[in-house]
C-alpha cells in the first residue's frame, strides 16, 4: 500500500491535488480511482444560480483529465459542485463554444453615459461592443439566465422531429438584463440556428451555428414610455408621444450580434435523454 501511494506521488495528478491542498485546503484524494484518471470526460454542473460563470461555460463540454480546462476539473476549485462523467461513445454532451472575441477595447458605459448619449447625441444607435456591455450580456443571458441550455434541449427536440439530414430554426423572446446595468431592463434575444444531424446508432450528432442578435432601446431617463404606454419599442407611440416623453432627448437603439458553433452527441430517443 505505501509503495502504490509513493507512485502516486510522482503522478500529475497528485501535483495538481497538492497544489489545489496549499491554495485552497482541498483534500487530495490518494485513491486509485482518483489517482488514475484517464482519457476524456463531460463537464456537469448542478446547473442552478449558484454556479459560477466560467464553470457554467464548461457544462455539457467534453475534456481530457491530461489537458484541464483554464477552470481547473470538476470539484477543484474551492466550493465547486460540478463532477466529471467519463466520456464513451454512448455519452450525451451539448456544448456551445462563442465564435470570436465578445472584447470591445473600450470603457465600459455606466447608467450616466445612457443618459448623455440620450440627450446629445441625437439619437444615433449603438452597439454591445462599443458600450463595453458585450461580453456581460452574452455571458448573462447564456449562464445567468440559462439560455444555452434551455437551447440545447430546444435543438435536441428539433433535430428528433426533424430526422437525419439539415436542421434550421429561429427563435427569441424578451429577457431581463437590469442585472448587467440598470439601463437596458427588458430587451430581445432573437436568431437562428442551422445545421446537420447525423444518426449514429442510439445517438445523433448535431452540429450548428447560431446567431443571436440584442435589441433594445433606450427611451427616456425616467421610462415614462415603457410605464405608461407598455413597452420601449420605438414604433409604439406617436411622434407627440414620443416628443412628449423624449423629456428633450432622443431615443435610440442599443444593438448587439454574436456567434455560436453548437456540437452536439444525444440520444435520439427523448425519454432516453438529458436534453428534452
Amino acid at each position: 500500500m505505501e509503495a502504490d501511494r509513493a507512485d502516486i506521488r510522482r503522478t500529475e495528478y497528485y501535483r495538481r491535488a497538492f497544489d489545489a491542498y496549499l491554495r485552497y485546503g482541498t483534500r487530495i484524494d490518494l485513491s486509485s480511482k482518483a489517482a488514475n484518471r484517464t482519457g476524456r470526460y463531460v463537464w456537469r454542473t448542478r446547473e442552478d444560480d449558484k454556479v459560477r460563470p466560467s464553470h457554467a461555460a464548461n457544462n455539457g463540454r467534453v475534456f481530457s483529465w491530461s489537458d484541464p480546462p483554464p477552470t481547473g476539473h470538476p470539484g477543484e476549485a474551492p466550493g465547486c459542485r460540478c463532477r466529471a462523467v467519463a466520456h464513451y461513445g454512448a455519452t450525451e454532451f451539448a456544448n456551445h463554444t462563442i465564435v470570436g472575441s465578445l472584447e470591445s477595447g473600450r470603457p465600459r458605459w455606466e447608467n450616466l453615459d445612457f443618459v448623455r448619449h440620450f440627450y446629445f447625441d441625437g439619437g444615433r444607435t449603438v452597439t454591445l461592443r462599443e458600450i463595453g456591455h458585450l461580453r456581460e450580456v452574452v455571458e448573462h443571458y447564456a449562464y445567468r439566465l440559462g439560455a444555452f441550455r434551455r437551447l440545447s434541449n430546444e435543438i435536441a427536440e428539433f433535430a428528433r422531429e426533424s430526422g437525419e439530414g439539415a436542421i434550421l430554426d429561429d427563435f427569441g423572446q424578451p429577457y431581463e438584463f437590469g442585472q448587467v446595468e440598470h439601463a437596458h431592463g427588458r430587451s430581445v434575444v432573437s436568431g437562428f440556428y442551422r445545421g446537420r444531424r447525423t444518426d449514429r446508432g442510439t445517438m445523433m450528432a448535431t452540429a450548428c451555428t447560431i446567431e443571436f442578435v440584442f435589441s433594445d432601446v433606450f427611451t427616456d431617463p425616467a421610462n415614462l414610455r415603457e410605464r405608461l404606454f407598455g413597452g420601449s419599442e420605438l414604433n409604439r407611440v406617436s411622434p407627440g408621444i414620443a416628443r412628449l416623453t423624449d423629456l428633450g432627448g432622443r431615443a435610440y437603439k442599443i444593438t448587439g450580434s454574436w456567434t455560436v458553433r453548437f456540437e452536439a452527441n444525444i440520444y435520439r430517443e427523448s425519454r432516453r435523454s438529458a436534453y428534452k
